[in-house]
């Protein structure tokens, strides 16, 4: 096995496509946009963003890494941030919680919304129903 797509199998447990994540989209960014990601802060999902709203925190959760992730530590995986060529971004990469932990306390708000500050938001499990907010839809 010495295919790029094969080490990156042997490294994720992750069989890849396009659009699959940050092993695809990095790598294309990388060659055609570079600027895009000179200019970003952190590479997260829509759950994640809808959660960065609410709280303020950037994070991502264990279910999201596929393609990036060393299926054994639930971490990324180094091997496969060096096969897709992303070393000097993987600052972008937020930090991994696990899915059932609190991702972080009220406080922010998004679009004026404000619930009562202070309570614990596990967005985790409702990643699905997270898609539309978080791509502006509602």
């Amino acid at each position: 096995m010495g295919k790029p797509v094969e080490k990156l199998y042997e490294a994720s447990a992750t069989v890849y496509w396009a659009g699959l994540g940050i092993c695809t989209i990095f790598p294309w960014l990388y060659r055609y946009e570079r600027e895009s990601l000179d200019r970003a802060q952190a590479s997260v999902y829509c759950k994640d963003w809808v959660k960065y709203c609410l709280t303020g925190e950037i994070s991502t959760d264990e279910t999201d890494l596929l393609g990036i992730n060393n299926p054994e530590t639930r971490t990324y995986s180094e091997e496969v941030i060096k096969l897709i060529g992303m070393e000097d971004y993987k600052h972008l990469l937020p930090p991994i919680i696990r899915s059932h932990e609190i991702a972080g306390y009220h406080g922010r708000g998004c679009r004026g919304h404000r619930p009562e500050e202070g309570h614990p938001r596990c967005l985790r499990c409702l990643g699905l129903f997270l898609h539309g907010p978080g791509r502006g839809r509602c």
